[in-house]
């Protein structure tokens, strides 16, 4: 389960979107929390045949873009610090979803979600 701290951010440099996560059945320290733009349509929900990387991420350890621990629930703070390459922070107005990326194997990171949660950016 996923949830954010709010519905609703307004957009700005210092944004920090916390997301909480619970019940990891089976975590692992590539485990990622992503935020990507609400999808048009289904091609745009990342999977393993659809590898779209997130805006930004951090792995569950809350140690960012290094992965470290596994913890089954927890708190992560993704900021402008943790992009993905070309992406731009803040986010821009409009909705936007955090999800839980599994990771495939101790080495491998995921890209289908096991848990999501929508929020919104205003201007």
């Amino acid at each position: 389960m996923l949830t954010t701290d709010k519905s609703s951010y307004v957009s700005a440099d210092a944004l920090e979107i916390r997301v909480s996560f619970r019940g990891a059945p089976m975590p692992n320290a590539r485990d990622r929390i992503g935020v990507y733009k609400y999808p048009a349509d289904p091609s745009n929900v990342p999977s393993e045949n659809n590898g779209l990387e997130p805006v930004a991420w951090t792995y569950i350890g809350g140690t960012g873009q290094t992965p470290s621990l596994a913890p089954a629930s927890g708190t992560v703070t993704i900021d402008g610090s943790l992009l993905s390459e070309g992406a731009v922070w803040p986010l821009a107005a409009g909705l936007w979803i955090a999800h839980y990326l599994p990771a495939l194997s101790p080495d491998a990171n995921g890209h289908t979600p096991a848990a999501s949660v929508d929020f919104e950016v205003t201007p």
